[in-house]
């Protein structure tokens, strides 16, 4: 009987740690930016950070090249961004949490306005019928103030690529949802608010941003709340890991949006995410409950089959357990993740030892037609 107790034993710890695994990476500061927030890194290894301070305190849009030397800069895009890279088409879109998107020339930093998302809500989508993830259905969205956080970008077709948003209902506290804008041909089509959580009777903390990413696959990772356990003594709506296909509920064959059962014990709530090219993995900066990583700050990693966890960065356990990560990204070659920390004005720069080493640089292609355009309007309901 002790046998087959201990063999039970040792099969389950063997699955655990098939689940959440710890491959802890020791990163080096690679730049020091004043409250910096997003962050993307361009096909030659160039890496872009936003900060949210004044230009006279250094705010702004910096360009660093691959060894942290500061290159460019444009002092007149201030504010709290989150970042996001068009390979194909060489540009940077950036998305302010106020609502205005922008298209970004990574060359020249020049900055075009694309469409300010909080007035085409108001004049549009003051109510809005969504798919609620928590029932499955379509539930009606109520938008006051709403603000927007992570943006993620995938080239759904040889001519179309789509912009995903997160975003919360209000700007005091509300109801996160996820917003798809496409582009066909360059010109954007009409937004699509495409998922929300909405709990029965739990008002949200102000949400600062949530983070999202896309693989090359159209797989979306995104954390989202669920219904707070009646039990439980905690006072803020547990976010959980959430995946569904980045074209619903557009195409017939796109997955609808679920929780990920691997982590329904686990919750999430990333600030910021990045896909890998190179596995179609994803990345993210989150406070970590039960990945391996305590439950302060941390860097997760995980594979695309969305079956396990790998803790790539502990912060608790290099002293930064009050610091808080804002954004991450990583180069195409899948050599170095880059970490915002706004709190300490710092961007770390880690190896993920989990990711084997990419190919040789891609060619940077030319800027697409989204620069130069005269800024879009919001658009016609």
């Amino acid at each position: 009987m002790k046998l087959k107790r201990l063999i039970a034993a040792l099969i389950i710890l063997t699955l655990n740690l098939t689940i959440i695994e710890n491959a802890q990476s020791e990163p080096i500061i690679f730049a020091q930016v004043t409250n910096p927030t997003g962050v993307v890194v361009d096909n030659t290894g160039n890496v872009y950070v936003q900060s949210l301070s004044p230009p006279e305190f250094g705010g702004g849009l910096l360009k660093f090249d691959a060894n942290g030397n500061l290159i460019a800069q444009n002092n007149q895009l201030t504010g709290k961004f989150r970042l996001a890279m068009d390979l194909l088409h060489n540009i940077i879109w950036a998305q302010e949490m106020n609502g205005v998107l922008y298209a970004i020339d990574p060359n020249t930093l020049q900055a075009q306005p694309v469409i300010d998302l909080k007035a085409w809500i108001m004049n549009n989508h003051l109510q809005n019928p969504v798919f609620n993830i928590l029932t499955g259905m379509q539930n009606i969205l109520v938008m006051f103030n709403p603000v927007f956080g992570d943006i993620a970008t995938w080239q759904s077709g040889t001519d179309q690529l789509d912009v995903l948003v997160t975003g919360s209902t209000n700007a005091g506290g509300g109801t996160p949802f996820v917003l798809r804008l496409s582009f066909k041909n360059g010109t954007l089509q009409n937004p699509q608010i495409v998922v929300s959580s909405i709990p029965s009777t739990v008002t949200l903390p102000p949400l600062d941003t949530s983070g999202i990413a896309i693989n090359s696959n159209g797989t979306v990772l995104t954390p989202l709340p669920t219904e707070l356990d009646p039990d439980s003594d905690a006072q803020a709506t547990p976010f959980f890991l959430s995946i569904f296909g980045a074209q619903f509920p557009n195409t017939a064959d796109s997955a609808s949006p679920n929780f990920i059962t691997t982590f329904e014990n686990s919750q999430a709530f990333a600030t910021g995410m990045t896909a890998s090219d190179k596995d179609n993995g994803f990345f993210a900066t989150t406070l970590a409950n039960d990945f391996g990583c305590g439950i302060g700050p941390a860097v997760l990693f995980f594979p695309q089959t969305l079956d396990s966890a790998t803790c790539i960065m502990d912060l608790s356990s290099l002293g930064l357990g009050n610091i808080e990560p804002a954004d991450i990204a990583i180069d195409p070659n899948n050599q170095f993740l880059y970490v915002t920390m706004p709190q300490d004005g710092s961007v770390l720069r880690l190896d993920p030892p989990s990711l084997p080493a990419g190919n040789a640089p891609l060619s940077p292609s030319e800027t697409s037609l989204f620069i130069g355009n005269s800024p879009l309007p919001p658009s016609e309901p």
